[in-house]
């Protein structure tokens, strides 16, 4: 290992370390706001206890590393990018629940199954029919679903 090139400063990590080192640190940032959100809206739940879980995971690396064998900068970057990844799935998940969202009037038009029911109530009532024709978990969600929507259907 010592006769890497790496070990020897032949390679420059310094173009990396510009684009990696602040997209790391404001990964970092984000993930408590990540857990809020969680903490403040059910359909982000998952994401803020990933985020928690996350920053745990990178508190605990730090200490189990800095303990066992002294503060050396080469073990945080083996899991910060961990924080990235979630900090990723936050537009994702927004883009999917916007996608549920349907369009003025819903899919079935006004008075139609999912009147009554708004903002992601009515956009899951859409996946309903193609949950149905599945076993398992997907049959439990579509009836969840549907009995949020049609309460008078339980």
């Amino acid at each position: 290992m010592n006769a890497a090139r790496q070990q020897h400063g032949e390679i420059d990590f310094t173009a990396g370390n510009r684009l990696h080192v602040p997209v790391a640190l404001a990964s970092l940032l984000l993930l408590p706001v990540v857990v809020l959100i969680g903490w403040r809206r059910p359909a982000y739940r998952d994401l803020g206890r990933l985020a928690a879980t996350v920053m745990i995971a990178i508190l605990a690396n730090a200490v189990v590393c800095g303990v066992l064998s002294g503060p050396h900068p080469r073990y945080g970057p083996r899991i910060v990018w961990i924080s990235s990844l979630v900090i990723l799935l936050v537009p994702r998940r927004v883009r999917v629940l916007s996608s549920l969202r349907p369009a003025r009037g819903g899919r079935h038009g006004p008075g139609g199954p999912a009147a009554g029911a708004t903002g992601l109530t009515a956009g899951l009532h859409s996946l309903r029919p193609v949950a149905d024709v599945h076993n398992g978990a997907c049959a439990r969600f579509a009836a969840c679903v549907s009995l949020t929507c049609h309460p008078s259907r339980g």
